[in-house]
């Protein structure tokens, strides 16, 4: 290879590890949009759950006895601290900090988890209406509903805090080598 050949090729590793280095180092000063944004897509899905459950078969003359209950408060309770925590999350993974993407994948997983605890109860326990007959607290169209927002907000939480967890690590790794060649010079 000619003189100037090694001269561009050395040229172009070097923009390129520049590029890189600038995509890093451009991490410090913004927000990490993607994994705040899913969490707080996780939120509205949760709540899309919240609105779906509470509303839809509370009401109706038979089926509403399954859900006066004490099992009925602590669902809304925790669906209120999930609220709270998922939003606290999202700023917190929005500004790389490392402990909100464990939170976030915590609560993410246990979307999944909720969906045994509540709806599937309801979807199999029989309820016995006026005329004689029973029915079932949850119809499956809602079930299917329930289990299709909170396996959504669940992945959307789970996905943030992956994201979140690498972009931090990411961001740790180039500010390691940031200090190491300031110390060098």
């Amino acid at each position: 290879m000619s003189k100037l050949g090694k001269e561009v090729t050395a040229s172009v590793s070097v923009e390129n590890m520049d590029d890189a280095f600038v995509k890093k180092d451009r991490m410090r000063f913004t927000k990490n949009k993607l994994s705040s944004g899913l969490a707080l897509l996780a939120l509205a899905l949760d709540v899309l759950y919240f609105i779906s459950l509470y509303s839809s078969d509370v009401g109706h003359p038979e089926r509403g006895q399954y859900y006066y209950n004490i099992r009925i408060a602590i669902s809304i309770i925790y669906n209120l601290l999930f609220l709270l925590i998922v939003f606290l999350c999202s700023e917190g993974v929005k500004n790389y900090i490392r402990g909100y993407h464990f939170v976030l994948l915590f609560i993410g997983l246990f979307q999944f988890v909720r969906i045994f605890i509540y709806p599937w109860q309801a979807l199999h326990f029989p309820v016995t209406i006026e005329g004689g007959g029973t029915v079932m607290a949850m119809e499956n169209a809602q079930f299917i509903r329930i289990c299709i927002y909170l396996g959504l907000s669940g992945l959307c939480c789970v996905i943030a805090a992956i994201v979140g967890l690498s972009k931090c690590r990411s961001l740790e790794n180039h500010q390691k080598a940031v200090e190491q060649l300031a110390g060098q010079a």
